[in-house]
């Protein structure tokens, strides 16, 4: 009898413990991606101010990837057999989002009309497969440290998270997203 007592009580508490474990982990996931492209997002202006050249940040919509690039980007002298040509391009970077999360479509994060011009990708690990996805309008840090006014929304399967660009100072900070407002979502 004792043995049943403590099993129901065991199957009690893991009942209630069971959705705050699987929600905190879920957070992480979330949080970490946010934290992530924050830090893309501060990088992106810092490498503006330093190379002296507008940079962009673009998000793929509905998809996990991102990508911070030159705005400006100079098109690649032709390489002749007698010369080959080295060209040192400014720093550009790509990065992913944690498995489960994504930049669902919202009004900041629509796909744009066109995709970026044919050298926009150079220099980027799968240059190639990054020019046929669909992209954001870009968020554009100047050098002299302003940004144009954005946000991004990340989601998972539970909630959303939204990285806000402010233009002035061109910082970003996170802010959380309330369930109604991601599409697709039901509300609570």
């Amino acid at each position: 009898m004792e043995i049943l007592l403590v099993l129901t009580v065991l199957a009690v508490l893991a009942a209630v413990v069971a959705p705050t474990a699987l929600r905190f982990f879920g957070d992480y996931a979330l949080r970490s991606s946010a934290e992530a492209v924050r830090g893309d997002l501060a990088r992106a202006r810092l490498d503006a101010v330093q190379e002296g050249v507008p940079y962009e940040f673009r998000a793929e919509a509905n998809g996990r990837r991102w990508v911070v690039v030159p705005a400006e980007r100079e098109q690649a002298p032709v390489a002749s057999a007698a010369a080959p040509v080295q060209v040192d391009w400014v720093p550009v970077r790509t990065g992913t989002l944690a498995e489960g999360v994504t930049f669902p479509s919202t009004a900041s994060l629509m796909p744009t009309a066109g995709r970026p011009a044919a050298n926009y990708f150079e220099g980027l690990p799968n240059a190639a497969e990054l020019g046929m996805a669909q992209w954001s309008d870009p968020i554009r840090f100047l050098p002299d440290g302003t940004a144009s006014a954005s946000s991004v929304t990340l989601a998972d399967d539970i909630g959303g998270l939204r990285v806000v660009v402010r233009s002035m100072t061109g910082a970003a900070s996170i802010e959380p997203v309330e369930r109604p407002t991601l599409p697709g979502m039901p509300p609570q």
